[in-house]
């Protein structure tokens, strides 16, 4: 018997001129049903020790690591490695594996045996490639539209080039955490609402509903650190006690024009949001018509229901008007 094999599926070659009589089953479960496997196979693999899981490969014969379609089943109590060989090949990958503990679930990395690879995490399915030396991911650029039907959780930044962002769903809103940027598009709408507790910035805005920028305070206290942070935001107090605001200096820490937006939605009466100069040069101004004034180091407060925006003007100077000031 005189047979090689394909270095990248390992499928048979039979020798010209040897095999007499067998080439019809050499082809038919040597090379064809090996190339279904490679092409639409599918295996799942049960591996519960929290070892490397290193696929195998076979000449001629079936072998995990030859299915385009791989999932990993079973309970773990670690991160770990899955190792593919070192040979160019696509894959589809599907971490189905559950939490042993209290601690996951945990990731799989698909990677060579001394190559890089990709994390997998739990509950999702990814498509690799084996570059010869290291397991990359299969997409990382879409030229054309993009629709998803579901949800789109993003772990990373969302940027958006020389185009724009449309949101157009009827109900419901769209959740941000952090910082969304815009670049040199605008950011639209559509019906439903944007809520982030980071930054806006970059390009234009264009909002048919409302677009609510800001931080939502429960506590008693924000340090002027924190608040330094909300500036060109909206903050809104819902908790039920009063609060105070420690305002960063007026020129160290923020910078003129600086600006927020204070909302006191505590319900209970007599409940006040308290603007604490903080440094013992900074005034608070409270605008009355077309004037202003104050006193340096004397708090002002936001009584329940007020709304009232904050501003540097210069140095050591906030302005504050609006409702519910005293």
């Amino acid at each position: 018997m005189t047979i090689n094999y394909t270095d990248l599926l390992k499928l048979s070659k039979p020798v010209q001129g040897t095999e007499t009589g067998g080439w019809g089953d050499i082809v038919n479960n040597q090379v064809t049903s090996m190339v279904e496997e490679a092409i639409a196979g599918r295996v799942s693999i049960a591996h519960t020790a929290d070892s490397v899981l290193t696929l195998s490969t076979a000449n001629g014969a079936t072998a995990q690591s030859r299915n385009m379609m791989v999932e990993i089943t079973g309970a773990r109590s670690q991160t770990q490695n899955v190792v593919v060989p070192t040979l160019s090949k696509m894959y589809i990958f599907k971490n189905s594996t559950t939490d042993a503990g209290s601690s996951g679930p945990y990731a799989l990395t698909v990677k060579t045996a001394t190559g890089s690879g990709v994390a997998v995490p739990a509950g999702k399915t990814m498509i690799l490639f084996c570059d010869g030396t290291n397991v990359v991911e299969g997409i990382n650029q879409i030229v054309g539209n993009l629709a998803v039907g579901g949800t789109t959780t993003s772990t990373g930044n969302l940027t958006i080039g020389a185009n724009k962002l449309v949101v157009t769903a009827s109900n419901g809103n769209t959740a941000i955490a952090g910082t969304l940027t815009t670049a040199n598009g605008a950011l639209s709408t559509g019906s439903g609402n944007i809520t982030t507790t980071g930054a806006i910035s970059g390009g234009s805005i264009d909002a048919s509903p409302a677009v609510a920028s800001g931080a939502v305070i429960t506590g008693t206290s924000v340090n002027a650190t924190t608040f330094a942070g909300y500036s060109g935001q909206r903050v809104l107090f819902t908790g039920g006690s009063d609060c105070t605001i420690t305002l960063p200096d007026a020129i160290d820490d923020v910078a003129v024009g600086d600006s927020w937006v204070i909302v006191n939605a505590q319900g209970a009466a007599g409940v006040e949001v308290i603007l604490d100069p903080g440094s013992s040069d900074n005034t608070i101004n409270i605008a009355t018509g077309s004037t202003y004034g104050g006193t340096a180091n004397v708090n002002v407060t936001i009584a329940p229901g007020g709304v009232a925006e904050l501003v540097v003007v210069s140095t050591h100077n906030y302005v504050v008007f609006g409702s519910g000031i005293s």
